[in-house]
């Protein structure tokens, strides 16, 4: 770790909960451990803090824009957290392909939207 850099929530959870994710064998079993403990510790996403609605306001407004700009007709998803924010964004005009045995997991806790693709 970098040490001139404030320690933020996510690290300090990590600290606390050290030595049992390190005696995890997968990294599946750390992820599912994270996520049930909320170690990134968001209030609206197991995510963690960068993907609150507020954080990802702006980003939100410009994802549609840019797909519109590029002509995209659809989009891969790619599971790395809950999709909290992205579930927010207007995708009517693309398909979203969704590749879901990355987070089989979390599905009972996910908040990705029906009609999609999904694989795997």
């Amino acid at each position: 770790m970098v040490q001139d850099r404030p320690v933020v929530l996510a690290q300090k959870n990590y600290l606390q909960h050290r030595n049992y994710l390190e005696a995890m064998k997968t990294l599946e079993e750390r992820f599912v451990y994270i996520y049930q403990h909320n170690l990134w510790g968001g209030e609206e996403s197991r995510s963690g803090l960068g993907s609150s609605l507020n954080e990802t306001e702006v980003l939100r407004k410009e994802v549609p824009i840019v797909l519109a700009k590029i002509s995209a007709s659809s989009i891969l998803d790619i599971p790395c957290g809950d999709f909290r924010w992205m579930s927010t964004v207007n995708l009517s005009d693309v398909s979203v392909l969704t590749l879901w045995k990355t987070l089989s997991w979390a599905t009972a806790n996910d908040s990705r939207r029906t009609g999609g693709t999904l694989f795997g």
